[in-house]
């Protein structure tokens, strides 16, 4: 478990996270993180084929 900004996040990574996209960002695919618990809020993972994992609250 890791602490983030007032939250306690599983230490679960998607390994297959391709990219992840942010509100702040655009269109522009950024680095993922290793969950959306450490996104920062409005994030969100994709795979590679622009599936959906999560988005950050």
């Amino acid at each position: 478990m890791e602490r983030v900004e007032g939250k306690i996040c599983p230490q679960i990574c998607f390994d297959a996270a391709a990219y992840m996209m942010c509100p702040s960002s655009g269109t522009q695919k950024l680095a993922p993180t290793c969950n959306c618990c450490l996104a920062p809020q409005g994030c969100s993972l994709y795979y590679a084929d622009r599936t959906l994992i999560c988005t950050s609250t």
